[in-house]
């Protein structure tokens, strides 16, 4: 998604009450003016990990639950395991199932430190800053990368044309033009003139690949690549490939609010609930999920106001404004990399025009809320996702 120094915000959980008495936390970036967490077991959006309680523990004896910070933000890993509390043979199946949960969730994680090491652009040798490095000089220098970068970025470049610009991992320069009140400071919000300086450095058409060489240059000066829209959903589909290298079959890994399902509870389809815009701290829709991802995207978890007007986290990257008439965007899909992307991309685009390009998707589904409260589905979504009236009170913003 498009956030600039906001931070990602995942805006989807387990639903409480429904899969495991406990949610998923969504985020590890400092809340907005947020009031302190509650004393719940659930965890509570946007807890920093000192503060979440419980975060390594899981109310069922047959999950396996670990909570650690990467990318800014907390993921998560959920292991179903094999076995029964309630007998001698089952406890000692426990035993060594969690014995095996352990290991893959530490394959895991490590996992993620070792993209992160590689594709963040707040750590300085990380390939990606050394690729914004490079084009802070006149002329811009190309970067050599491993394969895996080079085929992220070009992924990342293709979403792009096919989101009409929506989804742009060279937003960074607007990103920085944005900020809240901060320690006396007041909000920062741009003025014409320094959109339009921005927008110049911003376009994924500008990205030099060189195929040969495995090597990526930016081609203006002064651009630069934030994957904040992507990473996180790249992250968990690797998290995914491990812990099925590992043998797990039943699990649910949290990048963040990224979500990756596969298998079932041991009782039961695991369940995914959306929050309702109007109300983020309740669910207005849940949807059983069984080997796929679920991303949302949302306006209300980042934002601040000035001037009496309110300003989101996702940027529209054609316009550097926030983008308008969706108040959040829920995306099903096979990777958590291609529903990141598309959570993004479908929120700029807006209702209309989102709808007519998902249907250029295959397996994607999408339910999307509109800053009037309107629901609003794709066709694989009606009869199997379960909501209520969105609550009134309150506004989504736009």
């Amino acid at each position: 998604m498009i956030r600039p120094v906001f931070c990602r915000v995942g805006v989807v959980s387990l639903a409480v009450g429904l899969v495991l008495g406990l949610g998923l936390g969504l985020s590890g970036c400092k809340r907005l003016g947020r009031k302190p967490p509650a004393e719940e077991k659930t965890l509570p959006a946007g807890a920093d990990p000192a503060t979440r309680r419980g975060a390594n523990q899981a109310t069922d004896p047959r999950l396996y639950a670990e909570t650690r910070s990467y990318m800014g933000t907390l993921f998560r890993v959920v292991i179903a395991l094999r076995g029964d509390p309630k007998t001698k043979a089952g406890r000692l199946n426990l035993d060594e199932s969690r014995r095996r949960a352990v290991e893959a969730v530490r394959a895991a994680f490590a996992e993620v430190v070792r993209l992160e090491s590689l594709l963040s652009s707040y750590q300085a040798e990380s390939l990606i800053s050394r690729i914004n490095a490079a084009a802070t000089v006149r002329p811009t220098r190309a970067v050599k990368v491993t394969q895996e970068v080079f085929n992220l970025i070009l992924r990342s470049t293709k979403l792009s044309r096919r989101l009409s610009g929506a989804f742009d991992i060279t937003y960074a320069p607007l990103a920085k033009l944005y900020g809240p009140a901060r320690k006396g400071q007041p909000a920062r919000v741009p003025g014409p003139i320094q959109l339009r300086k921005a927008l110049k450095l911003v376009g994924s058409k500008h990205i030099v690949l060189d195929y040969d060489k495995v090597a990526v240059r930016l081609g203006r000066p002064g651009m630069a690549i934030g994957l904040g829209a992507i990473a996180k959903g790249y992250a968990v589909d690797s998290v995914v490939s491990v812990l099925r290298a590992q043998g797990q079959t039943a699990f649910i890994v949290d990048g963040g609010g990224d979500l990756y399902v596969s298998g079932r509870h041991p009782d039961r389809p695991w369940r995914v609930g959306i929050k309702d815009p109007n109300r983020p701290s309740t669910y207005f829709a849940t949807l059983p999920v069984q080997s796929k991802a679920v991303v949302t995207s949302g306006n209300y978890e980042r934002f601040f106001v000035k001037a009496g007007k309110r300003y989101h986290h996702i940027l529209d990257p054609r316009t550097g404004r926030p983008a308008s008439g969706l108040a959040s965007v829920t995306v099903v899909a096979p990777q958590a990399t291609l529903a990141d992307a598309l959570a993004t991309g479908i929120f700029v685009l807006g209702p209309k025009k989102g709808l007519e390009v998902l249907m250029q998707f295959d397996k994607v589904d999408a339910l999307l809320v509109t800053t009037s409260g309107k629901v609003l589905m794709t066709p694989g979504l009606k009869g199997v996702i379960k909501h209520r009236p969105l609550n009134k009170s309150g506004k989504t913003g736009k």
